[in-house]
């Protein structure tokens, strides 16, 4: 390609035949709005080179299936730059969007496809690629195992979707919870899928602890009065997950939950980054440790996706409904 800009895009590209792979590329990007080439590469691709993964987003991007950005960030002479620093992130451009509603027979124009449609302030893109860092691992692990599949995601855009069907539609306005992403766990044909819902809660929220200690709160009630079966269809809410930035604060938020009443096995607690030998802030949900018992319930004691494993607490124990 004679263009060698990673900002601009070329005027003219070699001619590219749209592959069964692409395809699959492009509908990723449309589930998760937000991929860089490394989740791609855990996604679809964990059998070839991440540089040949590297390589197709590159060519999708210069044939305007995919728009690509770049975070940016402040080097201050004293933090170093973050793991995600200079590493493109790609989203759906027009003739992507044109592809994936083939593909769903839905209008084109319903799908974000333009860099404004697309533009997202830093707190939303960081909540979003948290989000994003958890499904793709869960994806990954849950890749073959019999006693554990992803069954389904929802990302925050469809649950909102979902509160705006339901408010319209509702005889008494009640107060709404739209968590950051929703996914199902299956554990074989003799029960239901069961829900987990995820909440990304970083360093320096507004409203401190007073607002996790709220939030936690009107989790409980909304769930014990059935809010999230009749907006969302979720049947079986087994747990919400509270991601945070340190093993002390998801302690702190812990013991917020264990001073509400027949609500501590609704939450469990954990992490969403650490810091790497160098001193770089990292994501610390990996495929190799993200089924592993790295939660901690309300009461401290910890627990995986995995029903069985020795010393947790798994999700057999019962759904919460």
């Amino acid at each position: 390609m004679p263009h060698a800009s990673r900002y601009v895009r070329p005027e003219r590209a070699p001619p590219l035949l749209l592959q069964v792979r692409d395809r699959g590329i492009l509908a990723s990007v449309f589930a998760h709005r937000y991929l860089s080439a490394a989740h791609v590469h855990e996604l679809l691709f964990p059998c070839v080179a991440l540089r040949q993964v590297q390589s197709r987003l590159r060519k999708l991007w210069a044939h305007r299936f995919l728009d690509r950005f770049f975070i940016p960030f402040i080097l201050d002479g004293e933090t170093l730059p973050p793991t995600t620093a200079g590493r493109p992130f790609y989203r759906l451009a027009s003739a992507g969007a044109a592809v994936v509603a083939d593909a769903l027979g839905i209008d084109p124009a319903t799908i974000p496809q333009t860099a404004e449609q697309n533009a997202a302030g830093f707190g939303y893109l960081e909540h979003n690629l948290v989000v994003t860092d958890l499904l793709v691992a869960l994806m990954a692990a849950c890749r073959g195992r019999s006693d554990v599949a992803l069954v389904g995601i929802e990302r925050e855009t469809e649950l909102r979707r979902r509160v705006g069907v339901f408010i319209q539609t509702a005889i008494h306005r009640e107060r709404a919870l739209v968590p950051d992403g929703a996914f199902n766990l299956s554990y074989g044909t003799s029960s239901p899928p069961m829900t987990f819902y995820v909440e990304i809660v970083r360093a320096g929220v507004r409203g401190g602890n007073a607002l996790i200690a709220e939030r936690l709160r009107l989790y409980a009630e909304a769930h014990h009065r059935g809010f999230f079966r009749r907006v969302y269809g979720h049947d079986r809410l087994r747990a919400v997950l509270f991601l945070t930035t340190s093993t002390a604060r998801a302690n702190r938020f812990r013991q917020f939950a264990a001073a509400l009443p027949h609500a501590r096995a609704l939450f469990w607690f954990g992490t969403y980054q650490g810091t790497a030998n160098d001193g770089r802030v990292t994501s610390t949900l990996a495929t190799d440790t993200i089924l592993s018992a790295r939660w901690a319930t309300a009461d401290g004691a910890s627990i995986s996706f995995i029903p069985h494993d020795a010393g947790t607490v798994g999700p057999r124990a019962g759904p919460l409904t």
